[in-house]
Formats: structure tokens, sequence, C-alpha cells
């Protein structure tokens, strides 16, 4: 049988935050993001297990983190010793790779299930995306304006990525992503990196999926 592999990569706290630990950690509605992100990969029922890469001096308090999901399904790997190629040899059931940030926490089961679907039905590197609302400027290498592109052309990324475990054996992650297909990202899914972000992210959570 066939498994969907996602790897949670719990990044260093962002820039101008006031607390000395993995960003994964941070809390909205009393729990840690990678909580969050984990609860929602595995309720989409399509993903068999989650292995979150994060630095060893977080590894013990990520552990505790995820202890109420069961060692059978969630684990963890010293990012200093994560080398994919080796990894992806562990699980040879393995058929699609889901790679995801914690900094998107709030990505629904429907969108992890768009992404596993389009994997599954032939793409290599498929992308969640958002339609851009910003108005974009474009600017020269003296900070002047050149152009405006048009919105309708561009999107805003979101994740989990996803890739094909076969294709990924022959290509890398970059060169598969040049040419990915693009599925609906989810709306409630905003990128939390800052201060501010957790505070609205705090002020529109209703309830944990």
């Amino acid at each position: 049988m066939s498994v969907v592999l996602a790897v949670l990569r719990a990044a260093s706290m962002s820039a101008g935050s006031d607390r000395d630990s993995c960003s994964a950690l941070l809390r909205v509605a009393g729990e840690p993001l990678v909580v969050h992100a984990v609860r929602r990969l595995l309720v989409s029922e399509v993903v068999g297990r989650v292995v979150v890469e994060v630095d060893a001096a977080d590894r013990a308090e990520v552990i505790v983190a995820l202890a109420g999901f069961g060692e059978d399904r969630v684990g963890c790997v010293d990012s200093a010793q994560f080398a994919l190629g080796e990894f992806l040899d562990d699980f040879p059931d393995a058929d699609v790779l889901l790679v995801h940030d914690p900094a998107y926490a709030l990505a629904g089961p429907e969108m992890v299930r768009r992404v596993v679907t389009a994997v599954r039905d032939g793409a290599e590197a498929v992308l969640p995306v958002l339609p851009c609302t910003d108005t974009v400027k474009q600017l020269d290498s003296e900070g002047v304006v050149v152009g405006m592109p048009d919105r309708s052309l561009l999107r805003v990324t979101q994740t989990p990525r996803g890739f094909s475990v076969a294709a990924l054996r022959a290509r890398s992650q970059e060169e598969l992503l040049a040419q990915a297909r693009m599925v609906a990202g989810d709306p409630q899914a905003r990128r939390l990196s800052s201060g501010f972000d957790l505070t609205v992210a705090q002020a529109q959570f209703t309830a944990p999926v």
C-alpha cells in the first residue's frame, strides 16, 4: 500500500520575536504551531506519517508537544543529520512527499487533500497558491519604480508542497518546482511569521480541526 509522507521543517525563530525558541513552538489558541500543523495533516486522512525536522536544541520540546499523536504516526529528526535521499530510503512505500512549513500551521485538511490528489493524478510537483490581491511594483537597482506586474498573472504560494517520490529520486525539489502544477490554496492559512500575525490568528481562531 502506498503512503503519503509529510516532512515539517521547523525553522529558527523569526527575526524580531521576543521568544528564544523554535518558531514552530509559538502558540495560537494555547497550542504550538507545530501541533496545529500536524493535526491538520493527519485529519486530512491521506497522510500516513509525519516527521518534524528540527534543530537539536529544540528536539526535546517538540517531542513533548507532539506526544499526543503517537510515535507510530509522528516522529522527529535532527535537521543537522537530515538527508532527503537517505530519509526516503527509510520509507520504501512512500509515493508522495509533502514538505510543510509550520508557519502555515492553519492550512486546512482540504488543501492537503488537493495537493496529494494532484500528485497522484500525475503531477511531479504541486504548489498550493492564492491569487495576488496586493499591488506589486517592480523596482530597478536604484529603487525606482519601473513597472507594475499584472496581478492576474501572479500567485502567492503556501505549503504543504507536494512531490512525487519517484520524481524526487531523479531530480531536486528546485528543478521540480520550476514546472509545478498549481492547486487552490487556503485563504485561512495566512503565514504566521511575526507577533502581529499570531495576534491576528488568535483573534480569528475558532476551534481546532
